[in-house]
């Protein structure tokens, strides 16, 4: 399709920045207790077996094409693989979210790819901090970005502040320097403690 031509003729340029991404912890977000107790995220295609095993992104996309028996592209999950493993890194922000309309969790990257097949299924996974967690409905001129399974949605500036600003996070720009070694950036006086992340059902992990 014409989505999927555009992806692959004319990639858009990776952000040097702190990404954000927002994914699925599967159907309906039915391993969120999973991936909440056990301080990860985790994807499936667990029959491709280690994605470190792929030299590159069309080596996956080949292996999906054949598992599926298909000639079609598989341009999402074919990046999902790749960007879990090669893009997405140590200190970016995950948002986990149910449906289209949810977010679920909060929570910062604190390790690289790893693959583990002790687990029934997920085998691919990252372990992650997660800095908060509830349920807070997006609005809905936000949900069209994050429709897939793993989403990078650093680049829709907009729109994220907006999801930033549902769970009381402070904005983008203050939490994308992390290793920069200057004096602490003063709060505006509108922006909550960030131990008031949920406003329902509080809930602030250490």
């Amino acid at each position: 399709d014409v989505q999927s031509f555009i992806w692959c003729v004319c990639p858009r340029d990776e952000p040097t920045e702190m990404r954000y991404w927002a994914i699925a912890p599967g159907e309906n977000a039915r391993l969120w207790d999973d991936f909440r107790e056990n301080n990860l995220i985790a994807i499936g295609w667990d029959e491709l077996g280690d994605f470190l095993e792929y030299p590159n992104k069309e080596a996956i996309r080949k292996a999906l094409q054949q598992f599926e028996q298909t000639d079609g592209y598989k341009t999402n999950d074919t990046h999902a693989c790749y960007e879990f493993t090669h893009v997405m890194k140590i200190g970016d922000h995950v948002f986990a979210k149910k449906g289209l309309d949810t977010i679920i969790g909060f929570g910062q990257i604190t390790s690289d790819y790893l693959y583990d097949n002790s687990r029934t299924e997920y085998h691919h996974i990252r372990k992650v901090k997660w800095l908060a967690y509830g349920e807070w409905k997006i609005p809905e001129g936000v949900r069209t970005i994050i429709p897939k399974t793993l989403t990078n949605i650093t680049t829709y500036k907009e729109r994220l502040q907006k999801i930033l600003d549902l769970i009381h996070v402070p904005s983008h720009a203050q939490i994308d320097k992390p290793n920069t070694p200057s004096a602490p950036t003063p709060k505006p006086p509108s922006a909550p403690p960030a131990s008031s992340f949920s406003r329902s059902t509080p809930r602030h992990c250490r």
